[in-house]
């Protein structure tokens, strides 16, 4: 656990050491990007994913499924539905989806926080829009090139609409602590209680926002289980403080949590500026 601490203290001096700390933040949506990482030099920590169906086609992604099929045409690349874009009918970027199988411990996703993602037979996916998601599939989808211009997660039975202003972020959420490279994060009891030492499992919202100078950036997701991808981060219970103001409990107790999961999504170029 040491270690992690090391890492994450490293990943902060190196960003500020090597970026030039008089940069302004910009806050438009002008990339879209996954995985935090320690190193940023490595090409697969920060990684921007191609924003049109032209483009993923020519790096290699494949089409899993299209608008007969699910709400989008839907790539994946090497297999790995840990990130699934998600392009409109005019192959633009639309939103993104990851897959988590079913039959995992602790019975994740729970029953209270199920009606955030989709039952596809043998496994959920979970999806955020960054477009009006009625659009995504009929003559309104837009031919702009643009990441997008709102953020909607969106489920089989319930739909959460993010604030792009931190000022407008409503009760629903609970503000956790700011990480460089990151940003301030947000937390979720699905019930809309205050997320604390006392939260349930089953209550523990599976994403977190990120909001740099008061403007939304990035989001992501956290899932109770121990996934595979190269994609996924698994911060450990002794860094869990430097996002958190108050960890919930269940986190500590191994009948309840094992290996966290989480995937940062960066809807901005410039990641590595992220100071709050």
């Amino acid at each position: 656990m040491k270690l992690e601490l090391f890492l994450l203290s490293f990943a902060v001096y190196t960003s500020n050491a090597f970026l030039f700390s008089n940069v302004k933040q910009g806050t438009n949506w002008n990339d879209l990007k996954v995985t935090w990482g320690v190193n940023p030099f490595d090409s697969g920590n920060f990684q921007s994913l191609p924003r049109t169906e032209s483009e993923a086609i020519s790096k290699g992604w494949v089409k899993e499924k299209g608008c007969s099929q699910v709400n989008g045409n839907r790539y994946i690349l090497n297999g790995d539905r840990a990130v699934m874009l998600i392009f409109n009918a005019l192959g633009i970027i639309a939103g993104i989806s990851s897959y988590v199988p079913k039959g995992l411990p602790f019975n994740f996703p729970s029953q209270k926080i199920q009606p955030l993602f989709v039952d596809e037979g043998d496994f959920y996916t979970i999806s955020a829009y960054f477009v009006d998601p009625s659009s995504v599939c009929s003559a309104l989808a837009s031919a702009k090139q643009v990441t997008g211009d709102r953020l909607i997660v969106k489920g089989s039975a319930k739909e959460l609409n993010i604030a792009l202003e931190q000022k407008d972020v409503s009760s629903f959420w609970t503000q956790g602590k700011c990480f460089y490279t990151m940003g301030v994060h947000y937390w979720a009891d699905i019930d809309g209680n205050l997320l604390d030492e006392n939260t349930d499992v089953e209550n523990f919202a599976p994403l977190f926002l990120l909001y740099n100078k008061g403007k939304l950036n990035g989001f992501g997701w956290a899932f109770n289980a121990d996934l595979p991808s190269r994609r996924y981060e698994h911060p450990g219970q002794s860094v869990l403080g430097m996002f958190f103001k108050q960890i919930p409990s269940f986190f500590y107790d191994s009948s309840k949590t094992g290996t966290l999961s989480t995937l940062h999504i960066y809807l901005d170029s410039s990641p590595q500026l992220n100071f709050c």
